[in-house]
């Protein structure tokens, strides 16, 4: 139980109608309203009307008046009244669970007594019960549930006098606080009355035929529900829903019916997308500014996140599908960063719904729209992402372009060509990426392709070709398509002038690039052996067999070609190796083929000896590219092939023979 103190006022006759006695100073503008309101109803009639009943707002004071008019017939005058009025503040009209208890408060003045009384303020339980809810019919109940939120602009009712009072405050208590503080009512009017002298929500019409019948023919489902509400003697389950979703409405007595009709509309333990659907939609065209019913809005979007919501969870997703597909956010106040990261929070992943929404929300440029996008692209999966966005264009575009990484699928070579021309004009100029992605391609037997890549990303291409002809080595299944090797032969002159020969770590490496680029083309040549030099440096020596020989004649051919200083290091790996083999006849037919294209001529009776036609051009490519001589002994540690060398160095034997 709670005290709550309230002022009084009295009015009534004392040389004119007037104030008598007040607990409270009251300003000129409210004295002189309250006047009105105390004064006799016009066109009613002082010798039949009962006492009846006035409640409006105060604002000046942040009060409620409700006031009880009686005729004063023992009054000198003709048509005097006495109306006593309580002053309950707005922040205490929420304690009063019902507020029928204020009637047994008022107290028709006995001018034996005097009006002192009325100048002390009271102090009253908010539990004291006043009119009995059981005085209340469904019919009563309809007549003034209808006149007043149906047909709000009217809110006249017929009724014999008295008969509705117990109703009125019934649905006066039913209602919110802020609806509460607001609700203007007069128990008992002329049927002539102006209805602009004053503004009342709700009129009892004196006097005029009434609705006698007690029978209620047919309910809409709201009705039954506020009717169910007025005459229950315990709060419901509906009151609490207009207290808790009332509280920041607007013109909350426009707002009841749709209110309660949400009300009795939801009735599941959660919506249906469908059911989502159609209770956004009643919101946004009744509630159409953001913070008009703000709490039923977010608590509606949280749905059970909210421990004190009282209305059905809702799939987060069926939410953000929904504004992602009507332009109503604006009537919302919702956050799109916090929706789109709820949406993930409850365990989303990138589905085919999802990215599907995703696609039609490109074509958008609303906050959530855009920030709905980010969030796709930014949870997107390199190893899913081209495959989940097959039949998804503007989606694929926009991601590739801020993220593209996510070329760097399986998937990508099935792509058809202008799409796949498009997103890999996306690339980083130079990045990890860029490489990755091309050599995926790689296996892509397309000439315009191979064509936009080497002409974009000339430098990147290079080195996915050779790391794939790398790969290739350990793994015949990692091709590398015609156009591809033709693109790198194209650029052979990039090739070895830049650092890319310097990364093949390996012997093995180093002779695949050696067949990738066709080993002794003019364009090979041409750059001569030092590109090749740097490569061997620290190459692990992994090549055998023919592929040794081959990769050796290859080296020598170009240190012959352009005997420069440096290049003792291939006269050093080469030599020793590719003579062994010309002695004992195990040179295989394509090193052999290589090599004796590029060593001298001999007599006839000695052409047939080419160990000694590659000693010959040895001796021949030091002495014409002065390299350093101390290292000539490093061409073998066969003795006797050493002393032929130096014996050709040394012009013992007959150089004259030879063919230059």
């Amino acid at each position: 139980m709670k005290l709550v103190k309230l002022h009084q006022c009295l009015f009534g006759y004392d040389d004119g109608h007037r104030k008598l006695a007040s607990s409270v100073r009251l300003p000129d503008a409210v004295e002189t309203q309250l006047l009105l309101l105390t004064d006799m109803a016009p066109g009613l009639n002082t010798a039949e009307v009962k006492p009846y009943w006035t409640g409006t707002p105060v604002p000046a004071l942040k009060s409620y008046a409700l006031i009880k008019t009686w005729p004063a017939p023992e009054m000198p005058r003709p048509g005097c009244v006495w109306s006593h009025v309580l002053l309950l503040q707005f922040s205490d009209i929420p304690q009063f669970e019902s507020l029928a208890s204020l009637s047994s408060w008022f107290r028709r003045p006995d001018l034996e007594q005097g009006v002192d009384a009325y100048s002390k303020s009271l102090e009253l339980s908010t539990s004291t019960v006043g009119l009995i809810p059981g005085l209340i019919s469904d019919a009563n109940a309809l007549r003034v549930v209808r006149a007043l939120y149906r047909n709000s602009e009217e809110g006249f009712v017929a009724a014999p006098q008295g008969t509705l009072d117990a109703t009125i405050f019934a649905v006066w208590s039913q209602q919110w606080p802020k609806l509460r503080r607001t609700f203007s009512f007069r128990s008992a009017v002329s049927p002539s009355e102006n209805r602009q002298t004053f503004k009342f929500h709700l009129r009892i019409i004196v006097g005029a035929e009434a609705e006698s019948s007690d029978r209620v023919a047919s309910l809409d489902g709201w009705e039954a529900a506020a009717i169910a509400d007025l005459r229950s003697s315990e709060p419901t389950d509906f009151r609490r829903f207009l207290w808790r979703y009332g509280s920041d409405l607007r013109n909350g007595i426009r707002k009841f019916q749709f209110l309660a009709d949400l009300f009795t509309s939801i009735h599941a333990n959660r919506l249906s997308s469908d059911e989502l659907a159609n209770v956004l939609c009643k919101i946004q065209q009744t509630l159409p500014l953001k913070d008009d019913g703000a709490l039923l809005k977010e608590d509606l979007l949280l749905g059970k996140h909210s421990e004190y919501s009282l209305l059905p969870s809702v799939d987060r997703m069926d939410v953000l599908e929904y504004f992602l597909n009507e332009d109503v956010v604006e009537s919302f106040p919702i956050d799109p960063e916090h929706l789109i990261n709820a949406v993930f929070a409850d365990g989303e992943r990138l589905t085919a719904r999802l990215v599907s929404n995703a696609e039609r929300a490109t074509s958008r440029q609303t906050p959530l729209a855009l920030s709905f996008v980010d969030k796709i692209i930014e949870v997107a999966s390199p190893l899913t992402f081209l495959l989940q966005t097959k039949e998804c264009p503007n989606l694929r575009y926009r991601a590739i372009h801020s993220r593209p990484e996510l070329l760097d699928s399986e998937e990508l070579p099935s792509i058809d060509v202008p799409h796949l021309s498009t997103l890999i004009s996306f690339l980083p100029s130079d990045a990890d990426v860029t490489e990755r992605v091309i050599e995926r391609l790689l296996t892509l037997e397309d000439s315009s392709i191979a064509s936009q890549v080497f002409v974009s990303y000339s430098a990147p291409t290079i080195r996915a070709v050779m790391h794939r002809v790398q790969k290739k080595l350990t793994d015949r299944t990692q091709a590398v398509s015609s156009v591809w090797l033709r693109g790198v032969n194209d650029r052979v002159d990039e090739l070895l002038t830049g650092e890319y020969l310097n990364t093949l770590g390996s012997t093995s490496a180093i002779a695949a690039m050696a067949e990738a680029l066709g080993y002794d083309r003019s364009g090979v040549l041409r750059h001569g052996p030092l590109p090749w030099v740097a490569a061997l440096r620290g190459a692990r020596p992994d090549a055998t067999g023919e592929q040794l020989q081959v990769l050796a004649a290859f080296l020598i051919v170009l240190a012959l070609e352009k005997p420069v200083r440096g290049s003792e290091t291939i006269f050093e790996f080469s030599f020793d190796l590719l003579h062994s083999a010309l002695m004992t006849s195990s040179l295989s037919p394509r090193a052999f083929a290589m090599l004796t294209r590029y060593l001298p001529d001999l007599w006839w009776w000695q052409q047939w000896d080419t160990a000694l036609r590659l000693r010959l051009a040895v001796t021949k490519a030091y002495e014409k590219g002065h390299l350093d001589s101390s290292r000539f002994r490093n061409l073998t540690n066969d003795h006797a092939v050493s002393k032929q060398l130096d014996d050709l160095r040394g012009g013992k034997s007959n150089r004259s023979d030879f063919i230059d």
